[in-house]
């Protein structure tokens, strides 16, 4: 204007957004991107690179290669608290406070469960050890393998019967490893080696040992398996 003041004239719309959504042809994934459960546990990866963990008897799948996705859509929950978790090949082996479980598929969305027959609950985390034929797990009545062809069976019954079992060790103090196709492992009183005969017929040899560890990771590269031991 002539004298330098600036003017300003507002108007008013109306606007009614009667748009429908079905219209759209791309829908925002990240919608249903949730976070992760803060005390999330057990991580894992299992195929199509989908990253896996549990919270109680709840079981949280992540997004294939999105980490930072953990939809609640995909939760999957067990009839008992779980203990541990392996991914063996391509499906997730499940031990819990009650049976096994056995967790199958590519794509989050769609996953199969099935529950093992046998009530073997796992009663040591530590004890979880991935071998060359399957995952063993220290149970009620012994040093328990479980696959997914030949189901959980109790590998220690010929040198262990359940009372004799719980007598000379105790299940629940139990850490394991797997090395030199052995079963190596310590408790609260001692330790074993569990060998398992190549047939997977016969039995296989047990033999205990003295040293006691609390701790134990095996190096791939050097090949030494390493242990801590008290003072």
């Amino acid at each position: 204007t002539a004298s330098g003041w600036l003017v300003r004239r507002e108007r008013s719309y109306d606007f009614v957004d009667d748009f429908n959504y079905r219209s759209l042809l791309t829908i925002l994934e990240s919608s249903e991107f949730d976070a992760p459960p803060e005390d999330l546990a057990g991580l894992a990866v299992i195929q199509n690179n989908i990253m896996v963990g549990f919270v109680g008897n709840d079981i949280y799948f992540s997004e294939p290669n999105r980490f930072h996705a953990w939809p609640n859509k995909y939760k999957i929950s067990l009839e008992y608290n779980v203990v541990g978790m392996v991914a063996l090949g391509s499906d997730l082996l499940v031990m819990t406070e009650g049976y096994p479980y056995a967790i199958s598929g590519s794509d989050p969305s769609v996953l199969s469960v099935s529950r093992y027959s046998t009530n073997y609950p796992c009663l040591s985390a530590r004890s979880i050890v991935q071998t060359d034929v399957g995952v063993m797990y220290a149970t009620h009545e012994g040093l328990a393998l479980a696959s997914f062809t030949g189901g959980v069976q109790i590998v220690t019954a010929p040198a262990h019967s359940p009372d004799t079992w719980n007598l000379a060790l105790n299940p629940t103090t139990i850490v394991g490893a797997f090395y030199d196709s052995m079963y190596f492992a310590s408790h609260s009183a001692g330790s074993f080696f569990y060998r398992r005969n190549q047939d997977g017929q016969s039995p296989g040899d047990f033999v205990n040992y003295t040293p006691i560890f609390t701790a134990t990771w095996f190096d791939p590269v050097g090949g030494f398996l390493y242990y801590t031991t008290g003072v």
